[in-house]
């Protein structure tokens, strides 16, 4: 069992290091543990990597290894891939209730009514919705950089 665990997180430093260095061939099929973080590290995702270490002497060596595969975990860079069939259907639909909500105001508006409980209740529905779909649309395009959080 040792020997499968090391033998797994030997391919895992292969996959890192590959991911580092922009290889094009990533041996994730190598070993169960990558093939599980397959999408956790070279997906569409922003992943954190826990470190645990210990002050004692008698554990320097394994918290000197835990650290350098942080720092190596924390070169990882990953550009988010948008699903644009999803992306697409989302925006599409965001911007129908944008729009749906804008018709909805200037009726209460044009009859007067905006002194309703239920106009103020569209504008924060309204404003929600409207900066929900700002965020989405800037967020799309950022590259998400993996971190390490220092305890």
């Amino acid at each position: 069992e040792a020997i499968t665990i090391n033998s797994s997180l030997l391919v895992l430093g292969k996959c890192i290091n590959n991911l580092i260095n922009n290889n094009s061939h990533v041996p994730y099929f190598e070993s169960k543990l990558t093939i599980l973080l397959k999408n956790s590290f070279g997906g569409n995702c922003k992943t954190n990597c826990i470190i645990n270490c210990h002050l004692s002497d008698r554990f320097s060596d394994e918290t000197l290894h835990s650290l350098r595969f942080g720092e190596r975990c924390s070169m990882i860079s990953n550009t988010i891939k948008v699903n644009a069939k999803s992306f697409d259907l989302t925006m599409n639909n965001m911007n129908s209730i944008v729009s749906n909500l804008e018709k909805q105001i200037n009726v209460l508006i044009v009859k007067k009514k905006t002194s309703l409980p239920c106009y103020s209740k569209l504008v924060q529905s309204y404003e929600m919705i409207k900066r929900k779909r700002d965020i989405l649309l800037s967020t799309m395009t950022k590259p998400i950089k993996s971190s390490v959080i220092n305890v």
